[in-house]
Parts: structure tokens; sequence; C-alpha cells
């Protein structure tokens, strides 16, 4: 399972990057791109480790402390140094965080990211 968890994480990464690579081409900077890579795997592998809790516990947790330490090494915060936000209601759940702002809604970095961001919408409109 550890291993197939890894190979999940890795294309991942590697997916996110490319579809930076190309979803941004020479519009965004690359600090731009290093955090929206970071902020969708951290996502992406939360997700996953929420998902193995689930399975495991037939409920989510109600924060994300409770996956630590046998899902993750310790309690994840985003790029910008805040924790992410753990929503639990009637077995789904939703995380996010508001991004580099603090603050509910934005554009750019600022704008909200979650484990359901239609990331292809984003850079469709990254710059509205």
């Amino acid at each position: 399972m550890k291993i197939l968890l890894l190979i999940v994480v890795i294309l991942l990464a590697i997916f996110s990057f490319a579809f930076m690579t190309i979803g941004c081409g020479d519009g965004c900077s690359d600090s731009y791109k290093t955090r929206l890579v970071s902020t969708r795997i951290d996502l992406d592998t939360i997700s996953v480790e929420l998902n193995r809790y689930m399975e495991e516990h037939k409920k989510y947790p109600k924060s994300l402390k409770a996956l630590v330490p046998k899902y993750l090494k310790k309690v994840p915060v985003d790029v910008w140094g805040r924790n992410y936000i753990l929503e639990v209601f009637e077995g789904d759940v939703r995380l996010y965080t508001y991004g580099e702002d603090g603050k509910l809604g934005g554009k750019g970095l600022s704008h909200d990211f979650s484990n359901s961001t239609n990331w292809d919408e984003y850079f469709k409109h990254r710059h509205n």
C-alpha cells in the first residue's frame, strides 16, 4: 500500500509540473508555478491520506492532526505557512487553503484552492 501511495504521489508531482508548465506558458513566474505545483501536490497527497483514514475508520477525521503520525509525518501547512482547512460533513470532506492573502475569494495566488479545484478552469481564467 505504501509503494502504491508513493507511486501515486510521484505521478501527481510529474503531472502537476507538466500541467503547470504547459498551463502557464510564459505568463507565470517560476515562483508562481512552484507555489501552484506545491499546493496541488499537498492537496492531492492529503486527500489520499484522508481517504486511507476513511477506509480504515469508516469516517473522516475531525482534524488533520488525526492523520499524524500514521498517515502524515506532521500537520501540513500551505506554501504561505498557514494550516490547510478541513471541513467534514455527511460522509464527505473538503480540504482547502485561502491562498496567498489568507482571505476568502481572490485572484491569482490569492485564489482559494481546494481538493475540488478545477485546475483546467483555473488556468483558463487565471488573469481574470
